[in-house]
């Protein structure tokens, strides 16, 4: 998973069209209230231009919970938003993903492996098999 509060979604929620969703820490909220901070504060700001009131999606990066919330207060350094809802929903699959990949020609592994975690592989196992065109060193 990106992070970095870069990678913003748009998302259909309860008869809003195209509300976004922002990342957050741990750390970035408290009780009932959430602080946005970094980039994604000019992005609302300047690109969205969201105003006092409007609502928005938060996503705790670290517990993997989502949330509606108001915001609330916004300054240069912070967007404040008010939790009003916990959002129940599915973030992540509940299942666990291992590849076994036959090593390929060239430098085509870090592909492979960019690819698998893309798609949420939690292992990734290099294996030889009888047919293999390249040679281990």
């Amino acid at each position: 998973m990106t992070f970095a509060g870069l990678k913003i979604i748009s998302y259909y929620v309860k008869g809003i069209k195209n509300m976004q969703k922002f990342f957050v820490k741990d750390n970035q909220i408290r009780e009932d209230i959430a602080e946005i901070i970094g980039t994604d504060v000019n992005h609302i700001v300047n690109v969205l231009r969201l105003k006092l009131n409007d609502n928005i999606l938060i996503c705790n990066v670290d517990k993997g919970n989502s949330y509606m919330a108001k915001i609330i207060d916004i300054n240069r350094e912070k967007v404040k938003c008010s939790i009003i809802e916990n959002m129940e929903e599915q973030v992540e699959a509940k299942i666990n993903i291992t590849i076994f990949q036959g090593l390929p020609k060239a430098e085509k592994m870090e592909f492979i492996i960019q690819k698998c975690t893309e798609l949420r592989g939690e292992r990734n196992n290099p294996c030889t098999n009888g047919k293999m065109c390249c040679k281990i060193r």
